[in-house]
């Protein structure tokens, strides 16, 4: 009886075995097809080499990407024609215009002078002090208004003796020049002759840099300018036709730096000396301006 029973459990605990054996396999191999198939169809129990069965791994075909290439699109701004010229920027003509004008002056300006030597630095300074009084009296008698006199130079200089340029001689004290210069302005152009004449007799003994202008000097330069402007729009329209263009409006006007309005006339060249100064040709002025003129070409 005993024996019986030892059979009995040894056969149980074989058949617990198994079952546990079962389970871990069935575990393994829980993701398998056949098992999935198993799982799916309801009534049907897998075999034991279904669930044994190894799954073997596929290769799959990889799926080809597609890749975009980029294209550009050339995009074109209305009303803006396909040139060389960069968006935003204009064709413009740059020239230069000179404008000239010529005409009489209509004033003179004179530089009239006393000069003294004497060996005393006292008497030299009082008989120019004396000459240029006269001088100077003299020239409004001839209708020069005081306030068209003006003291341009005044100088007392050693001519000779310890510090001058010659050696020093007991025998001949230093002598000292002194000089008095004014610049006269004559607006009676028809008058310069007889003014630097009067002024001569009352004992002046220096006139040079005699020179002309104009009183009205802005309204001239006014009119050189309008020139250079009619100059400036003949040479543009010259330059369009020869390249073929249009001219448009003006986009800027400047006066050329450096050739400011400027007046050339001969002046008459008078030295030193007691004699009248003899006839004097005003001539003429000539003013000449330049300017720059920006056009835009269409």
């Amino acid at each position: 009886m005993h024996s019986w029973s030892r059979a009995w459990r040894w056969i149980a605990g074989m058949a617990l075995v198994a079952a546990l054996i079962a389970v871990v396999l069935l575990a393994g191999h829980a993701g398998s097809p056949a098992l999935a198939q198993a799982a799916q169809t309801p009534g049907e129990t897998p075999t034991e080499d279904e669930l044994l069965e190894t799954p073997t791994p596929t290769e799959e075909t990889p799926t080809p990407m597609l890749t975009e290439t980029p294209t550009v699109t050339r995009t074109e701004t209305p009303g803006i024609p396909e040139t060389d010229v960069p968006a935003g920027m204009s064709r413009t003509l740059i020239v230069v215009g000179e404008g000239r004008v010529q005409t009489s002056p209509d004033i003179a300006t004179a530089n009239i002078g006393v000069t003294a030597v004497e060996t005393s630095v006292v008497s030299a300074t009082q008989q120019v002090s004396e000459t240029m009084a006269a001088v100077i009296e003299a020239l409004m008698e001839e209708g020069v208004a005081p306030e068209d006199i003006q003291t341009t130079s005044y100088s007392i200089n050693l001519i000779d003796g310890i510090f001058g340029p010659q050696q020093p001689d007991d025998d001949q004290p230093p002598r000292y020049q002194v000089t008095n210069s004014v610049q006269v302005t004559i607006r009676d152009i028809a008058a310069i002759g007889t003014t630097i004449d009067a002024a001569v007799e009352a004992g002046a003994n220096q006139v040079f840099g005699v020179s002309f202008d104009l009183s009205n000097r802005e309204e001239r330069v006014l009119e050189a300018m309008e020139e250079a402007i009619e100059n400036a729009e003949a040479r543009a329209q010259h330059l369009a036709d020869l390249t073929g263009t249009e001219l448009g409006p003006i986009v800027s006007v400047s006066q050329v730096v450096g050739a400011s309005p400027f007046f050339t006339a001969a002046e008459a060249a008078l030295g030193a000396g007691g004699a009248g100064p003899g006839p004097i040709s005003p001539g003429q002025l000539e003013i000449t301006t330049q300017v720059q003129v920006a056009y835009e070409l269409q």
